[in-house]
């Protein structure tokens, strides 16, 4: 029988492959260019979004200051009030509860007799407390115009012991002072004095 040679169409189709050897066509080109067309919108829309973005929070950052020196502004009047008239009664009301238990402090090793000396409004209230607490015979009294409404000078066996809620209150207007002048730079009371002072030695 005779054999027939076939010819090898394999090794022709592989070295002849269109797509082997074809060339960057229009389609591969309008992808490209449409890629870089959508990313550069991306970028822009992006940008803008930040844009907006930023201008919001500054927006809403003003707006939130402009809040809080308003209500400062609404509260300012009532905390005046309060450091003006409530805080000055409550310290004039604790002064002499304060001033017998420093006194007791004082008096605890059983042989201090101490001179007390007050504003000359504070002594008949403070001997009245003095005379209930059976001390005395052992308390001395007595009225100092230089000394101001809850102001006492506690003076023993070459020692002192000073009791100044005055001072307490004007520390405490300071720092109000303070408060309100660094939210509200206009503030008409702006601090003058912020140093600290010592309301009780000893």
């Amino acid at each position: 029988m005779t054999a027939f040679a076939l010819e090898d169409f394999g090794s022709a189709m592989v070295q002849s492959s269109p797509l082997a050897e074809a060339a960057p066509g229009p389609f591969d080109e309008g992808y490209a260019a449409g890629w870089d067309d959508a990313v550069a919108r991306l970028d822009e829309e992006n940008g803008l979004l930040g844009a907006r973005l930023q201008e919001t929070l500054a927006r809403l950052t003003e707006s939130r200051a402009a809040a809080v020196d308003g209500l400062v502004a609404m509260l300012e009047p009532a905390l005046r009030d309060i450091f003006d008239t409530f805080l000055p009664r409550a310290a004039q009301s604790a002064f002499l509860p304060i001033l017998m238990q420093e006194l007791t402090e004082v008096m605890a090793d059983g042989d201090a007799r101490p001179v007390l000396l007050v504003a000359p409004e504070e002594e008949p209230p403070l001997t009245r407390l003095i005379d209930q607490a059976e001390l005395a015979d052992r308390v001395t009294i007595r009225p100092e115009p230089a000394l101001a409404l809850s102001q006492a000078m506690i003076r023993w066996e070459g020692q002192e012991r000073q009791v100044d809620l005055e001072a307490v209150l004007s520390d405490l207007d300071a720092a109000l002072d303070t408060f309100l002048h660094g939210l509200l730079p206009g503030c008409a009371n702006p601090p003058t004095d912020t140093t600290p002072k010592e309301a009780n030695h000893g």
